[in-house]
């Protein structure tokens, strides 16, 4: 059966699909921008998933003025759509965890943790397992999963622009790796993988980790 979490990995790609869709044509209407998102998530009708037409009929139910705020703030949407993610799996009998997800939890880590990403293809898959292992520990796996699963299928300008949809600014800083939060194990991997201090005594090559780590926290 369904859990929450797997309700969330599926609709939230589409969800920014929907949201960039918007950004890209503002004057696109809403009956278009809701038949997008069914086609985005593989169905032919919203009525064939009771996910998709709880979010939709609520879309629907607001003003104009209202539904704009909301597909304009990718925070709003997102939040909206969880509350009837929880809903559904409540209805059909599924187990859900409500603290797996909190929006302003995953906006404060993605503010935090997303800018230290260097902009570029060749680092991407390193700062993709270093983002999804802090997401496990912050409780926000499920919707980090979703963003970097969204992600993998873009450029690296388009990883940027989609981080920019959430308040984040990526300063290319290719070569670098992210040096957040590193804790004893990030120092250990670090100096594994780093030739140039082979030849140094091994209390100096973490010294020289810790203070290359200060300097770019």
């Amino acid at each position: 059966m369904t859990n929450a979490d797997e309700l969330w990995a599926w609709v939230h790609t589409p969800l920014l699909e929907l949201a960039a869709a918007r950004t890209g044509d503002p004057e696109k209407s809403w009956p278009d921008l809701r038949a997008y998102l069914v086609e985005r998530t593989g169905l032919a009708n919203s009525a064939d998933h009771p996910l998709v037409d709880g979010l939709l009929t609520r879309l629907d139910d607001m003003t104009d003025d209202d539904r704009v705020a909301v597909l304009d703030d990718s925070g709003k949407l997102e939040a909206l759509a969880y509350e009837v993610v929880t809903e559904v799996a409540e209805v059909t009998g599924t187990e859900t965890d409500t603290g797996a997800y909190d929006e302003g939890a995953w906006h404060r880590f993605v503010a935090e943790y997303g800018p230290q990403w260097t902009g570029d293809d060749e680092s991407w898959a390193q700062f993709r397992e270093w983002f999804l292992y802090y997401a496990t520990e912050s409780g926000v796996v499920a919707p980090a999963t979703a963003l970097v699963e969204h992600l993998d299928t873009q450029s690296a300008e388009q990883r940027i622009a989609t981080f920019a949809e959430y308040g984040v600014q990526i300063t290319a800083r290719a070569g670098e790796t992210p040096a957040a939060d590193l804790e004893e194990k990030d120092v250990v991997t670090l100096l594994d993988q780093t030739a140039e201090f082979d030849d140094i005594s091994e209390e100096r090559r973490r010294e020289l980790i810790q203070q290359i780590a200060s300097e770019r926290g």
